[in-house]
């Protein structure tokens, strides 16, 4: 793993630097390594020389009303009086109230809907879609990234909105198009039949498609035992590109002097813990 680890973040470097990402030392404090990290620093205060301050909130994905954590989140929210927030994945909206949204949208959406009702900016901190894109198929051939976006976002209609196999099929058909935007003529999979045509080829006795088991997305795990063939592979390489952009991104507004209010899943806070602790001054 750790061998894996190294050329993992080799690769991020000269990716990164092609890209015209900002660069800087402690981009090195990042821990990738899975197996050995403080699991309980999940959540982190931080102020900056300019009077910004960060809170940082390392969330479990659940769409759960009555979860402690939401009753968490908005009671530091009031202490915290942001100027600005921060969520994981895409703008997805929120409802027309606090629990419709938690239970259509989660924790990402909550965070929205605070910022709303306090009129101030929310702001996904997620790389651009098309850098993400580029970067996996440097490291993985193109299919297997296309199959592990498609096949992870099934995993997660499934799992936490309880999609049926229709509803999955739908949305499914929706994000190929969105990825078709992304990936151009290049784009591989371009309806669900080309899908399911794949699918097989990797995992001819496996279950149907939008089945595909949650542990194949686990970065932490090893796809010899979760059967993900290559999908946790992809994880952990979109997910280290993912906490390097993260943390440049808060720290930059928080180090203008930015109120900064984040919500993320939980093993993103901990990999970024010492490296927001480096980059805010």
């Amino acid at each position: 793993m750790t061998n894996h680890l190294a050329a993992v973040s080799c690769a991020l470097v000269l990716f990164l630097s092609s890209a015209c990402f900002c660069q800087d030392s402690c981009q090195t404090n990042l821990n990738f390594n899975y197996g050995n990290r403080d699991a309980t620093q999940h959540k982190l205060q931080l102020s900056s020389a300019s009077g910004g301050k960060l809170y940082y909130f390392g969330a479990v994905h659940l769409n759960e009303t009555k979860d402690a954590q939401f009753s968490e989140i908005q009671k530091a929210w009031n202490s915290f009086t942001p100027t600005i927030a921060f969520f994981e994945g895409p703008d997805r909206g929120i409802a027309d109230s606090d629990t419709a949204t938690i239970r259509e949208f989660g924790e990402s959406g909550y965070v929205r809907f605070l910022a709303k009702s306090a009129g101030i900016k929310a702001m996904t901190l997620e790389p651009p879609p098309t850098a993400l894109f580029k970067y996996l198929t440097t490291q993985m051939e193109q299919q297997q990234v296309e199959l592990f976006f498609l096949l992870g976002e099934a995993m997660r209609l499934r799992t936490r909105k309880h999609y049926n196999p229709e509803q999955i099929d739908k949305a499914v058909t929706e994000m190929i198009k969105k990825m078709q935007a992304i990936a151009g003529d290049s784009m591989l999979i371009r309806s669900i039949p080309d899908l399911e045509k794949l699918y097989k080829h990797y995992w001819p006795n496996g279950p149907e498609w939008w089945q595909a088991p949650q542990a194949w997305f686990d970065p932490a795990k090893d796809p010899a035992e979760t059967g993900g063939l290559f999908t946790n592979k992809v994880n952990r390489l979109s997910s280290a590109f993912r906490d390097i952009y993260m943390y440049q991104q808060l720290s930059i507004f928080v180090n203008k002097g930015e109120k900064v209010f984040a919500v993320v899943g939980r093993d993103h806070v901990v990999t970024q813990f010492n490296a927001l602790r480096c980059a805010i001054r």
